[in-house]
């Protein structure tokens, strides 16, 4: 089975590069943190598997995976800045459980 967490910190941290001073010893991975990566390393998987498939039928589909990874890195993002640890929530997952309900 694939580790997504790990997955999902790997690219967020490709995309994100200031992210990783943060990121290294000072923020402490918290269930919910670990939670967000695996959905978005999940996310980023489908995203990339649908890229390489290359059929026009799945464009829209594409569109829309395209926006929820960018979604879910502006709020992991968010969580793993020290200063703003405190928010409390994951509104992006219950968005990313519907969308992987609808395709599987």
């Amino acid at each position: 089975m694939k580790d997504y967490a790990k997955i999902g910190r790997a690219q967020l941290l490709l995309r994100r590069p200031a992210l990783r001073q943060h990121h290294s010893t000072e923020v402490p991975l918290t269930p919910s943190v670990t939670e967000m990566l695996s959905h978005y390393g999940e996310a980023v998987e489908f995203r990339d598997s649908i890229q390489r498939n290359e059929n026009a039928a799945c464009a829209s589909l594409l569109d829309e995976y395209e926006q929820l990874c960018r979604d879910l890195e502006e709020e992991m993002a968010g969580k793993l800045v020290p200063s703003n640890r405190s928010q409390v929530g994951t509104p992006m997952a219950s968005r990313w459980k519907r969308f992987w309900r609808r395709v599987v």
